[in-house]
């Protein structure tokens, strides 16, 4: 058995966590604010839970330098919406997860494709 060998699976976890390293210090330096993430897609905001007056402009920036990443190692599918939408704590007594609702909260799936 050759032990310096990466299967698969190894590569792709490694893959995802360098993306995900990556994609957080993105965030940070344009001051997004990281909601979620769900296999290989990062959900975040600007403007929601801390004021950032150049939300468009931070988001686009973000986007761009994750696209530009070399570290990540994979080709990147962004969308981007901006509008306005409602978010916080929301569910029920017995479940709550901080989310997003709104009507462009959706569109962002569509423009990602």
């Amino acid at each position: 058995v050759d032990f310096l060998k990466v299967n698969e699976s190894d590569r792709m976890q490694h893959m995802l966590t360098t993306y995900l390293s990556a994609g957080l210090h993105h965030l940070k330096m344009t001051k997004g604010i990281p909601d979620s993430f769900s296999g290989d897609r990062l959900y975040a905001s600007w403007n929601g839970v801390r004021m950032c007056a150049s939300h468009r402009y931070s988001a686009y920036h973000c986007a761009k330098d994750m696209c530009g990443d070399k570290g990540i190692g994979a080709r990147l599918s962004i969308g981007i919406v901006s509008g306005e939408v409602r978010c916080g704590n929301m569910g029920c007594d017995g479940m709550k997860r901080f989310s997003y609702i709104g009507s462009l909260s959706s569109w962002v799936h569509v423009v990602e494709r």
